[in-house]
């Protein structure tokens, strides 16, 4: 099964300015971070409603049941979906060449948002990843994403 999801995200921020310790709560999402995450799903809208049948072809009965009940363990995740596989591909279009960035820091919150949203099912179900820095894009700095289901079986 070649199925492909191509998104165009508003750029992160990095996960060092992502998260801070809160005494009591512990690690916590930053305001810079909640605030980015507020314009990425805003900019998924749209993709969201053109890719829908595609997402929920992918999805069994189960899982959809699963989605009203957070209450669902990883572990069961991966039992009920043993054949399920991701290939996920990140395309960097920062706003300057300027300054050296790690790349890689910029990941983990554009994967979390994925699966918040519903583009994957879990981050662990992704089999291979690439990450790549793109053209410098000073009007909008953002990623391109391009998701394949691999493989997929109940």
């Amino acid at each position: 099964m070649d199925q492909e999801i191509a998104l165009c995200i508003p750029l992160p921020v990095s996960v060092n300015a992502a998260y801070r310790n809160l005494t009591g709560k512990g690690r916590v999402k930053t305001g810079q971070a909640l605030s980015w995450e507020t314009r990425a799903m805003h900019a998924l809208k749209d993709d969201l409603k053109r890719y829908n049948p595609l997402i929920t072809k992918n999805l069994t009965t189960r899982y959809k049941n699963t989605l009203a009940n957070n209450s669902v363990s990883l572990a069961k995740l991966e039992r009920e979906h043993s054949g399920l596989r991701y290939s996920v591909t990140y395309v960097f279009h920062f706003r300057s060449s300027s300054k050296s960035r790690d790349i890689f820091n910029f990941e983990k919150l554009l994967t979390d948002l994925l699966v918040k949203v519903g583009f994957l099912l879990d981050d662990c179900f992704i089999s291979e990843g690439h990450v790549f820095r793109g053209e410098i894009n000073p009007e909008y700095p953002c990623v391109d994403v391009k998701i394949r289901v691999l493989t997929y079986g109940d």
